[in-house]
C-alpha cells in the first residue's frame, strides 16, 4: 500500500455564494491524497497498474467546471469522481481551498476537506 499525493492544483472556478463570485469566479487550490495498492505497478513499472496523475487532474478539473455555491459540494463531487474512476483506491482525502475569499478582512484561504474510505466488506 502506498500514498500518492497530488498537491496544489490551481483552477479558476465559479464556486461561491455571492453574485460576484458566480460571475467572476475564484481561484481555488485542490489537493488529493490517495491510498492505493501499488504492488503490481512496482513490479511491472506500468502506468496502467497505478494512478495516472494527469487523469486525476482532469477529473478534478471536470468536477469544478460547473458553478456551485459551496466548497462542500465541490469537495464531494471531486471525491465521488476520483473514487468512481479508480476502484483500487482504498482511502481518499480531498482538500479544496478558496484563495483570497471575499470576506470583511484579509484571509489567505478557506478550505474544506473530505475523508473517504472504500467499504471493504463487499
Amino acid at each position: 500500500m502506498a500514498v500518492i499525493s497530488i498537491e496544489g492544483m490551481i483552477f479558476r472556478a465559479h464556486i461561491g455564494y455571492y453574485d460576484a463570485e458566480k460571475l467572476l469566479g475564484n481561484e481555488i487550490e485542490v489537493s488529493v491524497k490517495l491510498e492505493v495498492a501499488t504492488q503490481k505497478a512496482e513490479s511491472t513499472d506500468k502506468l496502467e497498474e497505478t494512478i495516472d496523475y494527469e487523469d486525476v487532474y482532469d477529473l478534478v478539473r471536470e468536477a469544478v467546471a460547473e458553478p456551485m455555491n459551496l466548497l462542500e459540494t465541490a469537495v464531494k463531487k471531486i471525491t465521488n469522481k476520483i473514487a468512481g474512476e479508480y476502484p483500487s483506491i482504498k482511502r481518499l482525502q480531498v482538500r479544496i481551498a478558496k484563495l483570497n475569499p471575499p470576506m470583511k478582512g484579509r484571509v489567505k484561504k478557506v478550505w474544506v476537506e473530505d475523508f473517504w474510505r472504500r467499504d471493504l466488506k463487499k
